[in-house]
């Protein structure tokens, strides 16, 4: 059975910014996210929506 680890919320940001002040010694920035799929469902609604990432809602179709 996995034992729960429960952390505070001041707990958790001090975590975070002891993890940033690291990379930043070490010369590196800010950790970035990865490329996900999500990029393809981005291109995919903008092209669907004419450049906007959904219908304009309360504007019937012309």
């Amino acid at each position: 059975m996995a034992r729960q680890i429960v952390i505070g919320w001041e707990e958790w940001k001090a975590s975070r910014e002891a993890k940033r002040a690291r990379l930043r010694a070490l010369g590196l920035d800010a950790p970035s996210r990865r490329k996900t799929g999500f990029g393809s469902a981005e291109a995919r609604l903008r092209k669907a929506f004419a450049g906007e990432r959904s219908p304009k809602f309360g504007i019937s179709p012309a």
